[in-house]
């Protein structure tokens, strides 16, 4: 009995391993050309840091690797640029929290702001980058995991792989219950994350389930801020809103942003959005208040909050906030999972 006893003792280790995933964690800031070159040279990512001309760089990222899920933060004041460097069978999946991201692939460039996720492969990548501040949550998935989960909901259960849109409208229920699971995550592997995990497994599986029953696939295009823009104006005055909400904004700096006139602006922005331009900067600093309470870990307050996204009249700011949603701020910071 001892001896059996001892045997199972001894073979523990290994059953651990076999049930649980093995992770490493990884946090790096890089700033100098020296640390961009240094780090591109030891080939821990399967991409590479560029610096653009005339462009200053700088970039953070925080978070976790393991083989088939990663999930890291992204921080940036100045803006990056990468470019792929393996052909690792990969899924990239990213929520912008603040500024704007450019994807470039082998069949068109996609964009990521606080109203897009995207879910791409990650195998047809070229390059990506940010120009300006810039915050994220981001994950790579294997091609395997979701092809073996797939395989267990069944060939009718969900669409194809191939067939999922490349981005999706991050406001849409079940999207953005997606970014709080992968926020969930997040949380979890900055503060209990042992190296040999026996809960991630859960929330591997659980993760990959929620995008397959939830991304949209082709022919479901659910992007309502670009759905109805033609103008290539009135897209690149909402991008340069998205980039700059944190910042004070005057109808007269988007349109020199656009390089357009202020009567042309308002004119095709109203026309196309049926909004003015102000209207909509007031309207995504709520939408961005409203989703950072709900996903506040605990550390922010609602000034603090509301300041990040713009916000100064706090007064009127409460009773704005109430009107469209039917609580005050507190209520919803002290509501969230």
């Amino acid at each position: 009995m001892d001896r059996e006893h001892q045997t199972n003792d001894a073979a523990r280790p290994d059953m651990i391993k076999d049930i649980s995933l093995s992770v490493a964690h990884f946090s790096h800031e890089l700033a100098q050309h020296e640390r961009f070159e240094a780090f591109n040279a030891c080939g821990e990512l399967p991409v590479a840091f560029e610096q653009k001309r005339r462009q200053r760089s700088d970039i953070q990222f925080v978070g976790f690797r393991s083989d088939p899920l990663s999930v890291w933060w992204t921080r940036s004041e100045h803006g990056f640029w990468t470019r792929r460097t393996d052909e690792g069978d990969l899924f990239t999946l990213r929520f912008t929290r603040t500024g704007k991201l450019l994807r470039r692939h082998q069949k068109g460039d996609f964009v990521s702001n606080p109203s897009q996720a995207i879910f791409t492969r990650f195998n047809s990548l070229r390059e990506e980058g940010s120009l300006g501040t810039y915050e994220s949550l981001g994950a790579t998935i294997t091609y395997d995991a979701i092809r073996e989960a797939q395989q267990r909901l069944g060939a009718n259960t969900t669409p194809d792989i191939a067939t999922f849109v490349p981005v999706a409208d991050a406001n849409e229920p079940k999207i953005f219950a997606l970014q709080l699971m992968l926020r969930a995550i997040q949380v979890y592997a900055s503060t209990t994350l042992a190296h040999h995990d026996l809960t991630l497994p859960l929330f591997k599986e659980a993760l990959i389930y929620q995008i397959l029953t939830c991304w949209p696939a082709s022919g479901i295009h659910i992007v309502k801020t670009q759905k109805n823009i033609a103008s290539k104006g009135v897209g690149n005055a909402i991008a340069f809103i998205e980039a700059n909400l944190h910042r004070r904004l005057t109808v007269g700096d988007i349109a020199d942003a656009c390089d357009v006139s202020l009567r042309a602006l308002h004119s095709s922005f109203k026309i196309e959005t049926g909004q003015t331009p102000m209207s909509f900067v007031i309207d995504r600093r709520f939408e961005q208040v409203h989703r950072d309470l709900q996903l506040n870990d605990g550390s922010g307050t609602v000034s603090a909050i509301a300041f990040k996204w713009g916000i100064i009249h706090m007064g009127q700011f409460g009773r704005e906030y109430r009107r469209r949603y039917g609580c005050s701020p507190n209520e919803t910071l002290r509501s969230r999972p």
